[in-house]
């Protein structure tokens, strides 16, 4: 009896699917949208990792452009048995640079002797660390990763954001980068290249952000799977296609 029953489930649904595959067939509107649907889908599943990739070359782009190598993301350890993060580190001519990026917009005010700076806002003022602080510390972990006492450190604001009191020297928003920058040529100097390759031998690198292969097989295939749909229907003169193409045509 249950074998009965299974077997008329099977032939309905068999049944409900040629039924389904002949409006594909011979219906235009109905294989229009199988492959736009196909389309679709193949887009949302590889735009995550496309707009990743947009961000990380807004982000990065201008950091890689001034200089000879950088690192990106990086934890670090401070020697008293703790981490800390820098955003951006990179190999100069004349120096090992680390770049913290504060995306703060409004008026800025704040010194380096000062404990607060204070962040102006239309709905507000907010008072934060002096991030002077924190940037000693990630020089002094380089320095003592490297040996050596060549790094400096800066730090940059978004472009909306001004210091109506001053900047301190070693600080930026993001537009000057390129220009403050770009005098940095020449070969790098052999004390500075060995203290890059000293933080590469000691595994310091760039986090590592996990690759959206299996994302890209799926896209992949679903665009096979619009592609093959469309050459069968070419090759096996489906009426829809004809429909279709006549339609697009006129």
């Amino acid at each position: 009896m249950a074998e009965h029953g299974l077997a008329w489930l099977l032939d309905s649904f068999f049944s409900q699917l040629q039924v389904l595959l002949q409006r594909f067939w011979f219906e235009p509107f109905w294989f229009a949208l199988l492959l736009m649907l196909l389309l679709l889908l193949a887009g949302l599943v590889v735009l995550p990792g496309l707009l990743d990739s947009l961000r990380a070359s807004k982000r990065f782009g201008i950091f890689r452009r001034i200089a000879r190598d950088s690192l990106h993301d990086v934890i670090v350890p401070d020697g008293v048995g703790g981490n800390v993060y820098i955003a951006h580190l990179l190999l100069l001519p004349d120096r090992i640079a680390i770049f913290n990026e504060k995306p703060f917009a409004g008026k800025i005010f704040g010194d380096a002797n000062v404990d607060q700076w204070t962040q102006t806002v239309r709905h507000g003022s907010y008072r934060f660390s002096n991030p002077l602080v924190e940037l000693q510390y990630q020089i002094m972990a380089i320095n003592n990763l490297t040996g050596q006492h060549c790094t400096n450190g800066y730090l940059v604001f978004s472009d909306d954001s001004e210091f109506p009191w001053g900047k301190p020297d070693n600080v930026y928003v993001r537009q000057e980068l390129g220009e403050v920058f770009a005098s940095e040529t020449g070969p790098v100097q052999d004390s500075i290249q060995q203290a890059w390759s000293r933080l590469q031998q000691l595994g310091i690198s760039s986090k590592l952000r996990r690759p959206r292969y299996g994302r890209y097989m799926l896209a992949a295939l679903l665009i096979l799977a619009a592609a093959g749909w469309l050459v069968w229907a070419w090759y096996g003169s489906a009426p829809a296609l004809g429909q279709w193409l006549s339609v697009a045509m006129a």
